[in-house]
């Protein structure tokens, strides 16, 4: 495990959403303060900005960016102001879902490599 380092440098350089990759920045800071924004997702340059920030914040701003990116890609919604407030919502309520119970994320890897085990059988 990293140490000593500051909550968005956890963060991995890229991240596939639904089959495509975005890159993962945490270098623009000052992009994102002129923006007065915590995070962007761009689905034309497929990537996704996160600023320097609280750890929890962090992770709620990634999880939200990338509901974002699953929103786009699955053209979920036509009105950007309803997509906001769902994705915020949504963001905001997994997160704190996965605080309270971090117990939940080792036992889903769990699940997930038992899947890919499955899916390697097959093939």
């Amino acid at each position: 495990m990293k140490t000593n380092l500051k909550p968005i440098e956890y963060l991995p350089k890229e991240v596939r959403i639904l089959h495509s990759t975005f890159k993962v920045r945490t270098d623009n800071q000052e992009y994102l303060d002129g923006m007065e924004r915590y995070g962007e997702m761009n689905h034309s340059k497929k990537q996704i900005s996160i600023a320097d920030q609280a750890a929890s914040d962090v992770v709620d701003t990634f999880v939200h960016e990338v509901f974002h990116g699953i929103s786009c890609l699955m053209d979920i919604f036509e009105d950007k102001s309803i997509e906001e407030h769902v994705v915020t919502t949504l963001a905001t309520g997994l997160t704190t879902f996965m605080m309270d119970n971090p117990e939940v994320l080792p036992m889903l890897q769990e699940i997930i490599n038992m899947s890919k085990k499955d899916v390697d059988k097959v093939n």
